[in-house]
């Protein structure tokens, strides 16, 4: 069996515990079963593969493909039918014709794959976000974006905007672009700073291996370097010389993370602690990051970092060691949401099977 904790940002029920006040503990996520009599439980059979959070609402993909949602639901994002203006609990969305395998998330907006290459779309999105064409800004329920010719091997969204990545390495995109960050667009396929259907891209690289999306900003990785299109404060030259390309990467809204070698290097916005400048951590480690912070599992220890306002850093505790060991003395901070410094965020009985990072939302999946 499994279990999904979550704290954060909590103000529409994003976290799926049945309340609406943010939570700066880990607290189990509940999870609702139709029958004559709804039942909640806190664990679930399947394993969840992904989690995909927009600004208020939350979509959980199970492996057997099954997808529950919940949170803000004024425009359908979560899946749910019309007037249903929040989901406490996961609740499952109802299924579309093939079975799902991947999700993703927009602000106000949700995305849907299935195994056949269809896309769909739900929610709101007034720039073009949903692809669904022009002037459709809303969807309250999965609506079918588009069935690809190719398999979809990566799609990724963030506020405003969103790119497929076809296993023949063409990419397609979608909604914003005023920034840039969808490469050069034809003007025609343009209406108020949006493209409003998927269109193929051109970024005037021959071949892109993976890329990330921030904020207003996309990052392209080649064979050989990197390129970064859009709005950002990332020292692109400064990135070139300190990282090979070819390195796993993730972005926040306002900066961009590598996993290279035993540590992590970062590049863009630091306000609040986002970029990572910490202990080497050895090889066996992994990295998530959410809108601005970011989480890092070793082991079945999970510690936080960056900006903690909503309580997704967890509680105030600073290790003197950054690398918490069985001797780490703890100091109490009570008067911040900067997390300069790795915060231990979980450090339970039970294995850690995935972890994953939301607008000011944190989540962790352990095996019970």
């Amino acid at each position: 069996m499994y279990q999904v904790l979550a704290c954060g940002s909590n103000g529409s029920y994003q976290l799926a515990q049945n309340n609406d006040e943010d939570q700066r503990k880990l607290n189990p996520c509940l999870f609702r079963h139709e029958g004559e009599e709804p039942t909640f439980t806190n664990t679930i059979e399947y394993r969840p593969i992904k989690v995909a959070c927009g600004g208020n609402h939350t979509l959980i993909l199970l492996e057997n493909g099954v997808v529950y949602s919940c949170g803000d639901n004024e425009f359908g994002q979560t899946g749910r039918p019309d007037g249903i203006l929040a989901v406490p609990v996961f609740t499952r969305i109802t299924p579309v014709q093939n079975k799902i395998i991947d999700i993703s998330c927009g602000w106000d907006y949700s995305f849907l794959l299935t195994e056949q290459n269809e896309l769909y779309a739900c929610g709101q999105g007034l720039k073009g976000e949903l692809g669904l064409g022009n002037d459709v800004s809303v969807a309250s329920s999965p609506k079918l974006v588009i069935r690809f010719d190719a398999k979809v091997c990566k799609i990724r969204t963030v506020v405003n905007h969103t790119i497929v990545q076809t296993d023949e390495g063409k990419l397609y995109g979608w909604g914003n672009c005023r920034k840039g960050q969808l490469g050069t667009v034809n003007k025609e396929l343009v209406k108020r700073g949006a493209v409003w259907q998927p269109i193929e891209l051109d970024f005037g690289i021959p071949h892109v291996d993976t890329f990330e999306l921030g904020r207003e900003f996309t990052i392209i990785s080649t064979s050989d370097t990197f390129h970064i299109f859009g709005k950002s404060t990332i020292d692109i030259y400064k990135l070139r010389d300190q990282v090979d390309s070819g390195e796993w990467m993730d972005t926040m809204w306002s900066s961009v993370h590598f996993k290279t070698h035993n540590t992590i290097k970062s590049f863009g916005t630091n306000t609040h602690g986002q970029l990572y400048n910490y202990d080497s951590i050895g090889e066996d480690f992994e990295f998530v990051v959410g809108s601005e912070h970011g989480l890092l599992k070793r082991g079945s220890i999970v510690y936080a970092w960056g900006w903690g306002e909503h309580g997704n850093c967890g509680e105030m505790n600073r290790c003197k060691s950054e690398i918490r060991d069985d001797s780490c003395e703890m100091e109490s901070k009570d008067d911040d949401i900067t997390f300069d410094y790795l915060n231990v965020l979980y450090d339970g009985p039970d294995k850690v099977v995935m972890i994953a990072g939301g607008c000011a939302t944190s989540w962790i999946v352990i095996e019970k």
